[in-house]
């Protein structure tokens, strides 16, 4: 059942650890990856959803279903469950990283809070878009907007080139699609006034929780977006690691990941 799982893991390891320069951060920020997705097969198994376990690609991973939830309500649902469980996955590494002393496991923590973060940008093929159905189905055109930020602010180097082209293309096929499901099957978005607040509370929550742990715990923003441009160099400096009692500037590009601790 798991044969493709392992087999893509081994893979994408061998190119995220070129990619990384470093074979261990690379194994942590696909473990962590990993725990994202088995929050979607989870989250559709208790929705009776037929999934396929992840498969995992040179730009992240997947899980194949089998069949169409039943509402909006269903696929925001599934949807929420890998980002929920990847940040809660994250929170445990950067715990386990600093009360060690393992800078890895703060530094896969940190790309893995940056990961979810980006995840819950409403566009599909993203997590947000998803989520977006069972609050408003038109929040694409916010996460257009945030998308091409994130784009521009990391820099559009080959690889962002590559997964901005690829969400793209992705994100204009969904759209398109939704607008006939709109016109043709109107119940599938309607899930009523409490779930799409509910969703929207736990969205926004989810959201400013990647937000705090990403800047505050593990990393400031500029860090990212050096790993982003050069991810090889990044590697070889260690990130700062936050306590109660010291905050050190980062040693890759000295900036002070945080004015205090907390």
């Amino acid at each position: 059942m798991f044969n493709k799982t392992v087999i893509s893991f081994a893979i994408s390891l061998a190119l995220w650890s070129l990619l990384f320069g470093s074979v261990e951060i690379a194994l942590g920020f696909l473990a962590l990856l990993f725990v994202h997705e088995m929050g979607h097969f989870f989250a559709a198994k208790q929705k009776n959803l037929a999934v396929d376990p992840p498969v995992f690609t040179p730009i992240g991973a997947f899980i194949a279903m089998k069949e169409l939830p039943a509402s909006a309500r269903d696929e925001a649902y599934m949807a929420f469950g890998g980002p929920l469980l990847g940040t809660i996955g994250a929170i445990v590494a950067l715990v386990l990283g600093m009360v060690l002393g393992v800078p890895v496991l703060v530094q896969v923590s940190m790309y893995a809070f940056w990961l979810n973060l980006f995840n819950l940008i409403p566009l599909a093929p993203l997590d947000g878009g998803r989520i977006s159905m069972a609050i408003d189905r038109r929040m694409w055109v916010i996460g257009a907007a945030v998308f091409a930020y994130f784009m521009f602010s990391f820099g559009m180097n080959g690889f962002n080139l590559l997964i901005g082209l690829f969400i793209g293309m992705q994100a204009y096929q969904d759209i398109q699609m939704r607008k006939n499901m709109a016109a043709v099957q109107p119940s599938y978005f309607d899930v009523g006034f409490n779930t799409r607040l509910g969703y929207a509370i736990a969205y926004l929550a989810l959201g400013c929780s990647c937000c705090r742990w990403s800047h505050t715990r593990s990393g400031c923003r500029a860090c990212w977006r050096a790993w982003v441009c050069n991810p090889g160099r990044f590697s070889e400096q260690p990130i700062a690691v936050l306590t109660r009692k010291e905050v050190r500037p980062c040693r890759f590009c000295s900036h002070s990941c945080s004015s205090r601790s907390s």
